[in-house]
């Protein structure tokens, strides 16, 4: 999620020209503090706090991780999202300090779909249809990336000196190619995630570019 949430915030920080807000597992940073975080989602009333400096500081996006742990303990109650997503589901975070069952920690992850007003949901996660099906009853449009059965899906992946390039295609007919710095053929799914989110946003091609190969 760590990733994908710095590809975003890149790309609005580009379109935006200027820095914008951020609460991630890395740091936090709202125009009024700058500083490392100690939770991924901080406690509810931290969190609102922070919401409330963007907008007092003048900055339009928040980007922030939303923690499964956050929705079992109620840290993002009530909290309202343009835009979510939905990667994949693992088995990192089952164990007695976080969700006791792989039903407990899907369950809360599942949570956020009920809770933004554009899903972005990867095809190619584990109990796709569950995701879809809750995302369909509560949001109001749903963006899926993945293979070409999706709305946006990458092809022609190449390892370049640094990074990788790749294409990225819609099934409205969208075609454009893009550029990753960093390793890891896996990242090219995260910048996917990444791009959907901006579409999702209506951020320009270009900031997108420049935001995928900071």
């Amino acid at each position: 999620k760590t990733t994908t949430t710095y590809f975003i915030k890149n790309i609005i920080d580009k379109f935006c020209n200027m820095r914008t807000g951020v609460l991630s597992t890395v740091e936090i940073y709202t125009g009024k503090e700058d500083h490392d975080s100690h939770l991924t989602v901080p406690e509810s009333p931290d969190l609102h706090k922070h919401f409330s400096q963007c907008r007092e500081s003048g900055i339009p996006y928040l980007t922030m991780e939303v923690s499964s742990q956050a929705y079992k303990v109620n840290r993002v109650y009530g909290t309202e999202f343009d835009v979510g997503v939905f990667m994949n589901i693992g088995e990192d975070h089952i164990g007695p300090l976080e969700h006791e069952s792989a039903e407990d920690y899907f369950l809360c992850k599942l949570q956020l779909m009920k809770h933004c007003k554009t899903a972005v949901i990867n095809k190619n996660s584990d109990r796709f249809d569950e995701i879809y099906s809750t995302a369909s009853q509560y949001a109001k449009k749903i963006i899926t990336f993945g293979d070409s059965t999706c709305d946006y899906w990458v092809e022609d992946i190449k390892k370049e000196d640094v990074g990788f390039s790749f294409i990225i295609k819609g099934k409205d007919g969208y075609v454009n190619s893009f550029k990753i710095s960093m390793a890891g053929r896996f990242n090219v799914e995260n910048a996917l995630t990444a791009f959907c989110v901006a579409k999702a946003l209506n951020i320009d091609d270009a900031s997108i570019a420049h935001g995928l190969y900071v």
